[in-house]
């Protein structure tokens, strides 16, 4: 991992690039996250986000999870390689508690996202669980802190 830093205002904040692109996608996702879900006052002295600097964040994870699964097989077979061995890793911690054997003959992600739904409860369909990540131009609407996309 290389770690760089941006300079915001007369303040030092730290931002950290990887070279993997899934990871930076998920990674970007959630920094984008945590200021939306807990709001920041301005003149807080435990502000601990001063700026968010997210690179290709799936805004819409629905859309992201059709695009990895009609573009290039390698893509997608890499991106499912990666989230069944961390299905396997949970289930080798939590036997009693998780069964993903079936999930892990899953072809593409949307496939497995439908798979692993019965383990969210509250979500009747994948189509709940994504609308739950989704960020739209609402969703910034509060946000009191500088984000930069790219």
């Amino acid at each position: 991992m290389n770690k760089k830093s941006i300079k915001s205002g007369n303040k030092f904040s730290p931002s950290f690039f990887f070279r993997n692109p899934h990871l930076q996608s998920i990674l970007a996702s959630s920094k984008l996250r945590v200021p939306l879900k807990n709001p920041i006052k301005k003149k807080s002295r435990e502000m601990i986000i001063k700026h968010v600097f997210a690179i290709s964040p799936p805004l819409d994870p629905y859309k992201s999870s059709l695009a990895i699964d009609n573009s290039y097989s390698f893509y997608r077979k890499y991106f499912l390689k990666k989230w069944k061995r961390s299905l396997i890793k949970k289930q080798q911690l939590f036997p009693e508690k998780y069964d993903f054997n079936k999930m892990l003959k899953a072809k593409t992600c949307m496939e497995l996202t439908e798979d692993i739904i019965p383990y969210f409860p509250g979500m009747s369909s994948y189509r709940d669980y994504f609308n739950l990540y989704t960020l739209g131009n609402d969703s910034f609407r509060n946000l009191n802190i500088p984000v930069k996309i790219f």
